[in-house]
């Protein structure tokens, strides 16, 4: 948890241009990441995204970061027949808890734009062997499908079994990693807008604006 700082008082100074640089600065401070963006093995770094679904709805979904570049966030999703190759989407990521604890901060981030697929190879590199696990082994169940396209776990015990020996072959090198491509997708958002909402003795409320492709300084905004 970042420590609490009068150096808020001086927001928008002392913030990177980019909004990016300034979340992993902080989070690898938690060690959460690298000094890359790199998510560290087993760091829970997960957001909430909001998108428009197949059936043209609002819809939220928890999703666990990548890695997060200059360029933008980076994620992993299942690959479904519905997936496409970009969707708009808004993601809310939260550190801290509020109220906050003496000396500390709670922080709410929140990055608006465009997902558009990548090369997976980040994924294959970063992402925990049980994602890839129950991933894959979904994909091979059999199950009938919900008016919200998900399938009905019938068999919640042989899909445990199938679980344990996906990672057990996934962490001997026994699966084709063209058959984990094909099971999922990986995104970067292209990033518009960022906004940081962080606690204080008043909320202290900071946006950053991208424009033609380069980050305006960040600026203060009333925090309501």
């Amino acid at each position: 948890m970042r420590k609490f700082s009068t150096a808020a008082a001086l927001y928008p100074k002392g913030l990177s241009r980019c909004p990016f640089t300034e979340i992993v600065k902080r989070s690898a401070r938690r060690e959460i990441c690298d000094a890359e963006g790199v998510r560290t093995p087993g760091a829970p770094w997960g957001f909430q995204m909001s998108f428009i679904n197949d059936a043209g709805l609002p819809d939220i979904k928890t999703v666990g970061f990548l890695r997060i570049t200059e360029a933008g966030p980076e994620f992993l999703l299942k690959r479904k027949p519905s997936s496409t190759k970009e969707f708009a989407a808004s993601l809310c990521y939260v550190e801290g808890q509020f109220p906050p604890k003496e000396g500390e901060t709670c922080e709410q981030w929140r990055i608006e734009g465009t997902a558009t697929e990548i090369d997976p190879d980040i994924a294959l590199q970063t992402a925990p062997v049980s994602s890839f696990a129950q991933i894959i082994s979904c994909i091979n169940m059999d199950g009938k499908e919900t008016s919200s396209n998900r399938k009905i776990l019938s068999e919640r015990e042989s899909l445990i079994g199938n679980v344990v020996e996906m990672k057990t072959k996934l962490g001997n090198q026994e699966v084709d990693v063209e058959s984990i491509r094909d099971a999922i997708v990986v995104y970067r958002i292209n990033t518009t807008r960022v906004e940081l909402l962080e606690s204080g003795p008043i909320w202290e409320r900071v946006e950053w604006l991208k424009e033609k492709n380069t980050w305006a300084d960040p600026q203060r905004l009333l925090p309501y």
